[in-house]
C-alpha cells in the first residue's frame, strides 16, 4: 500500500485557506522577516497599510501582538500565541483580532508557515485555517495575499 500523499490529508477544507510563494531569497532571509519585530513591521499588513509590533515574542508560548493601519485611518489590532516555532522551517501561531468593525472580538484562527527551500529561492506555503465561513477566509485570502507582495518587497524578492 502507497504511503498517504500528505498534502492530500491536510487539504483546506471551505474554512481553511492555503497559499504558495516562491520568494527569490534565501529561506534564512525570509524567515527573519517574519520573527525580527523590525523586519516584521516593515511589510506586515497588506499594500497600503502600515504596521506596528506592540509584541513579538518568536517561541513556543510566547505570544504576538500587531497592528495594521489601513488607508481609511482606521488601526486594526491581531494577536495570538506561538504554538510552534521551528528555525528556518517552521512557525505555527493563533490569529484572533481584538476587534471587528461590529465591534466584538474575532474568532480564534490557527496560522501554519512552512518555509522551503526551492530552485531559486524559499517556497513558503502559508495555511490560516478554522475560519468561521467562506466570506471571513476571503477576506483574508485577499489580505496574506497582498501582504506577501509587501514581503517580497522587503526581501527582495
Amino acid at each position: 500500500m502507497a504511503p498517504a500523499n500528505p498534502r492530500a490529508d491536510r487539504a483546506p477544507a471551505d474554512t481553511a485557506l492555503e497559499i504558495h510563494r516562491l520568494f527569490k531569497a534565501p529561506r534564512a532571509k525570509v524567515y527573519d522577516a517574519w520573527v525580527d519585530a523590525e523586519a516584521l513591521a516593515r511589510w506586515w499588513g497588506p499594500e497600503g497599510y502600515r504596521a506596528k509590533v506592540a509584541a513579538l515574542e518568536v517561541k513556543p508560548g510566547g505570544v504576538y501582538r500587531t497592528s495594521m493601519t489601513g488607508p481609511d485611518g482606521v488601526e486594526r489590532w491581531v494577536g495570538g500565541v506561538f504554538d510552534e516555532v521551528v528555525d528556518n522551517e517552521k512557525l505555527v501561531f493563533s490569529w484572533a483580532w481584538e476587534e471587528t468593525e461590529a465591534g466584538h472580538t474575532g474568532n480564534q484562527t490557527r496560522v501554519t508557515i512552512e518555509f522551503r527551500d526551492a530552485p531559486g529561492g524559499t517556497e513558503v506555503a502559508l495555511t490560516h485555517e478554522l475560519f468561521q465561513d467562506v466570506e471571513q477566509r476571503d477576506m483574508h485570502r485577499q489580505g496574506w495575499t497582498s501582504s506577501l507582495v509587501c514581503l517580497a518587497e522587503v526581501v527582495g524578492a
